[in-house]
C-alpha cells in the first residue's frame, strides 16, 4: 500500500459510508492517460534517451542501462510494472467498470470514483476535460450519468485568450 499509494475510501471513512456516502465530492483530477511514456521518464535523468530519434533507438539505449546504470534501469522497470499493474487493476472491471476501458484517462477514473462515493442525495463537482462527455473510453460513464438523470450541468471552456498560460489554446 505504501509503495503504490493505495487508498481505500471505505476503510478511511467508515463513518461517512455508514451514512450512505459523502454529501459533496469536489475535485480537479489529473488530465492524463494511464500510459507509460519513456520520454517523460528519462527527461531529467537521461535526456539523450528521452530525445532518441526513434522508439527503436530509445529501446536500444534503455537495454544498455542494465549494465551502465543498474539503479536507473531498475527504477525504469519498476515504473513500467507500476503502470502495467494500475492498468490491470483498472481494466479488471470491478472498481471502474465504466471508465476502465479503451485508452484509460485518469480524469474518468476520478469521476467514476467520485460518483461511487457520493451519497444518493449528494453532489459531485469536478473540473475535467470535455473528453469526459465526448471520448469513446468514457461513453459508458456518460451514458450512465445521463440515464440516471445525474448531470446537473457541464460547462466547456476554451483558452483562446490565453488566460491560463500553461494550458494549450
Amino acid at each position: 500500500a505504501e509503495q503504490y499509494t493505495f487508498f481505500h475510501w471505505y476503510l478511511a471513512f467508515p463513518q461517512v459510508f455508514g451514512r450512505g456516502g459523502f454529501d459533496v465530492v469536489l475535485g480537479n483530477p489529473p488530465w492524463d492517460s494511464l500510459l507509460f511514456r519513456e520520454e517523460e521518464f528519462f527527461a531529467a535523468s537521461r535526456p539523450q534517451i528521452a530525445g532518441a530519434p526513434t522508439a527503436a533507438a530509445r529501446k536500444r539505449m534503455v537495454r544498455k542501462l542494465k549494465g551502465e546504470d543498474p539503479a536507473l534501469f531498475d527504477a525504469y522497470q519498476g515504473a513500467l510494472r507500476a503502470v502495467a499493474g494500475a492498468n490491470a487493476f483498472v481494466r479488471a472491471g470491478l472498481t471502474y467498470p465504466l471508465c476502465g476501458v479503451g485508452r484509460v484517462n485518469l480524469f474518468g477514473l476520478f469521476a467514476e470514483r467520485a460518483r461511487s462515493i457520493v451519497s444518493k442525495v449528494g453532489g459531485v463537482g469536478q473540473i475535467v476535460p470535455s473528453g469526459l462527455v465526448a471520448d469513446d473510453s468514457t461513453k459508458l460513464f456518460f451514458q450512465a450519468i445521463m440515464d440516471g438523470g445525474e448531470l446537473v450541468s457541464f460547462y466547456d471552456f476554451e483558452n483562446r485568450e490565453g488566460i491560463f498560460g500553461g494550458v494549450h489554446r
